[in-house]
């Protein structure tokens, strides 16, 4: 008779990639040499106060347990967990929920897996921060997302030459960090001048239209046609009340380039005969609706 103790470590240990964190739990208590990672993973998890579901695969860390992760008395345990999540592949997770977590930044990238995401409030000095300590402790960011480029939303700034410079600052942080995917919310005008040609390793892009400018569709285009991998690019009207014209004029203007698969959420807002005109086919995916173009 087979049992789960004479299975070798690696067959263990792809096992235990594959299981959520419930199932992994009660799996590695019941194989003695894994009790270890069941413990870390529930008892770093009751430290930082975080559910169970945001411990494993990966490791979620939101505002109100970010400075508990950060904090040096719970070091030691957080390295353990943050270890074995590297080791089975997964990913730290980063809220930032509002500017004055700047200051945890050191600690988030030292102490953070090696792969990571960020997702919050970022704006040209907090950025310039995550580079520096990204760069330093060699992390790979598969996503970063943000909504604060300045001190207010990017399309609300009144000086131009203000707006422009934050954004100067944002691209070249951003080349620094190179990440794998990035969500920008935000208006096109910024969209269109925020540099992201230097991010070589970016091969998904999703843009969440807050504001809209009289902007020709061929000049975002340009800025996206000069991202070297980019192959996804997804569009949503999350807070913009324009149709989705433009983008279906866009769309026409990208299809010689390296972009492969154009998404548009919130279909409603757009004309059925102009979508499929242009070469995009109506989905259904997870209950969302959308406009899909490969």
């Amino acid at each position: 008779m087979v049992s789960l103790l004479t299975f070798p470590q690696e067959l263990l240990d792809e096992i235990v990639r594959r299981l959520d964190a419930a199932s992994v739990v009660r799996f590695c208590r019941a194989v003695p040499q894994l009790n270890h990672i069941a413990e870390t993973i529930v008892g770093t998890g009751q430290l930082l106060r975080l559910k169970i579901s945001r411990t494993w695969p990966n490791l979620i860390i939101t505002s109100d347990s970010a400075p508990r992760f950060a904090s040096e008395i719970y070091e030691e345990e957080v390295k353990d967990l943050t270890t074995l999540v590297t080791r089975f592949h997964g990913y730290t997770k980063l809220y930032v929920g509002d500017l004055e977590q700047t200051k945890h930044i050191p600690a988030f990238c030292a102490l953070a897996s090696q792969n990571i995401q960020i997702d919050g409030q970022l704006n040209s000095e907090n950025i310039r921060v995550w580079a520096d300590h990204i760069v330093a402790n060699k992390k790979r960011v598969l996503e970063i997302s943000f909504f604060n480029l300045y001190d207010k939303p990017i399309s609300w700034v009144e000086s131009t030459a203000e707006a422009l410079a934050s954004l100067e600052i944002m691209s070249d942080s951003l080349a620094r960090i190179d990440p794998f995917a990035i969500i920008f919310h935000g208006s096109t005008w910024a969209l269109a001048n925020l540099k992201l040609q230097s991010c070589r390793q970016m091969h998904t892009l999703t843009f969440r239209l807050m504001a809209t400018e009289c902007l020709p569709p061929d000049s975002l285009a340009t800025a996206l046609t000069g991202i070297p991998n980019l192959s996804v690019f997804n569009f949503d009207a999350i807070w913009a009340d324009a149709g989705m014209e433009p983008v279906i004029d866009m769309a026409e203007t990208m299809r010689n380039t390296n972009i492969k698969t154009i998404t548009i959420k919130r279909p409603e807002d757009v004309e059925a005969d102009e979508a499929e005109e242009a070469g995009f086919k109506y989905e259904i995916i997870d209950s969302i609706e959308y406009w899909i173009r490969k």
